[in-house]
């Protein structure tokens, strides 16, 4: 993310970079990135074709990766599995909630997680409420009548609910002001300045800004929640499982595949490695998904950034 991109960023990277883009074998198969519309990822072609040598050898697949760009009003997931479901791709980058919301509508749905990255120890992350220290607030309900900033407004919306507080965020903030969130320094900049009195973000986006400049140690978080699944890699069931086992592997020992030491970096920034999942492992996702379509999260926040469309 602009400023302080690093954690999309170098996780697109990361995936991209150790994904093939071409190799020998006949069956051609479609492995599809989504990528926010803001996060410049420069590089990453180079980086794929660096690697992809490496992994077309191992696996002798012909995997193409292709990047999907969407803005916030999108809904990547259901888009994208749609495309899967009628057999126009074959692998995807899936983010675990909406990916279960989508599996909630579609029963029918074809695809299935293949693996998964590990950040920081964890295979699932954080959602946190974030304010001046100096304001000395300590749980979700002292942000009644406060300002909130930021997109997606499922964040708030799951924080507030975790502490038993239904509210509609319009009621129960004073304001919303919509943010970019993007740029992770410059939402924390705002809240210093009071501009807003609270964002909510992932503790994985957040901390390591934080972290990096003394001046964010003014910076409290409260009301931390476990929220969905870090990104999982899904893959369409009726191709050869063979061929699915194939990428996967290849993923599962890349960090210690020393034809990959040139991406070690990658791996050691977000402290992960990349793992095995099945769907049973997506539980506070599936929770988190049950939970938007009950309460109307997602038109709830599509309704929010309709408002201020003109500034993405």
């Amino acid at each position: 993310m602009p400023g302080m991109r690093f954690k999309p960023a170098m996780a697109f990277a990361l995936f991209l970079a150790l994904a093939p883009a071409v190799c020998a074998s006949a069956q051609t198969y479609t492995f599809i990135m989504p990528v926010p519309k803001n996060l410049s990822i420069g590089s990453i072609a180079q980086l794929t074709k660096n690697a992809g040598a490496a992994i077309n050898k191992k696996t002798g697949l012909n995997i193409v990766v292709q990047e999907y760009e969407y803005s916030y009003l999108d809904e990547p997931m259901f888009k994208l599995l749609d495309k899967l479901n009628a057999g126009q791709l074959d692998f995807l980058l899936a983010f675990p909630a909406d990916y279960m919301r989508y599996k909630i509508k579609n029963p029918k749905d074809k695809s299935l997680p293949l693996f998964t990255v590990s950040m920081f120890g964890r295979h699932t992350h954080d959602v946190c409420f974030y304010t001046r220290a100096s304001d000395g607030m300590s749980k979700p309900a002292d942000l009644k009548g406060k300002s909130w900033g930021g997109a997606r407004l499922r964040y708030p919306q799951y924080l507030l609910h975790e502490a038993g507080i239904d509210d509609d965020p319009s009621k129960f903030f004073s304001k919303l002001s919509f943010m970019q969130e993007e740029n992770i320094n410059e939402m924390l900049d705002r809240v210093l300045k009071g501009d807003i009195d609270a964002i909510s973000m992932p503790t994985y986006q957040v901390n390591m800004v934080i972290n990096a400049d003394k001046k964010y140690k003014a910076i409290k978080s409260f009301g931390c929640k476990e929220y969905e699944h870090n990104w999982i890699i899904v893959y369409r069931k009726d191709m050869p499982k063979e061929h699915a086992e194939a990428l996967k592997e290849a993923f599962l020992t890349a960090h210690k595949n020393q034809e990959f030491a040139q991406f070690k970096f990658l791996l050691t920034a977000i402290k992960g490695r990349f793992e095995a999942v099945d769907i049973q492992d997506l539980k506070n996702s599936i929770r988190i998904a049950k939970l938007m379509n009950k309460y109307k999260w997602i038109e709830k926040e599509t309704a929010y950034l309709k408002k201020y469309k003109d500034k993405f």
